[in-house]
């Protein structure tokens, strides 16, 4: 499997959450639960804006133009309905399918953060972390449909495989 497979993964894992809630009472996204995210909106928010983060760290762009994008971004979907935060997710996924067209993953990247320093490494290890990242995150989501005694949704690898 390379980083481009992975990635359709990742989407077709966000796809089927929201085929799920889509499915679900009107306000489930907003309902309030006690979990890492007060907020099945907050979590899509947050995957959202984590994987427009990371496409734009592949891109080259700085620390402050990322945290401009990202901020704007956020409000674009703050408070809004599942097919608005559907079709924001498709435009992200769009724009790294262009991205892996453009590039090669295997090429290293040079990244600094404030934090942590400098790391070295493919942009594949990045897209790895994207699809990761994601997975941690629809479990959390998985988690808070039960905590409203709800069901989840099947979105391990092996299901994207079969299915």
């Amino acid at each position: 499997m390379n980083a481009s497979q992975l990635y359709d993964y990742h989407v077709w894992a966000n796809n089927q959450v929201f085929a799920h809630l889509s499915a679900q009472e009107e306000g489930m996204l907003t309902r309030q639960v006690t979990s890492v995210f007060s907020s099945i909106a907050e979590v899509l928010t947050h995957i959202y804006t984590a994987d427009i983060t990371w496409l734009n760290v592949m891109q080259g762009k700085n620390f402050n133009e990322i945290v401009e994008i990202k901020t704007e971004k956020s409000k674009q979907v703050a408070g809004a309905s599942l097919a608005v935060y559907q079709e924001a997710y498709q435009e992200v996924a769009q724009n790294f399918r262009q991205f892996f067209a453009a590039n090669d993953l295997s090429r290293p990247i040079e990244i600094e953060h404030r934090r942590f320093g400098k790391l070295v490494c493919p942009l594949e290890d990045l897209v790895f972390h994207v699809a990761n990242h994601g997975t941690y995150h629809r479990g959390n989501i998985t988690a808070m449909l039960r905590q409203l005694g709800l069901t989840g949704v099947p979105t391990d690898y092996v299901f994207f495989k079969y299915l």
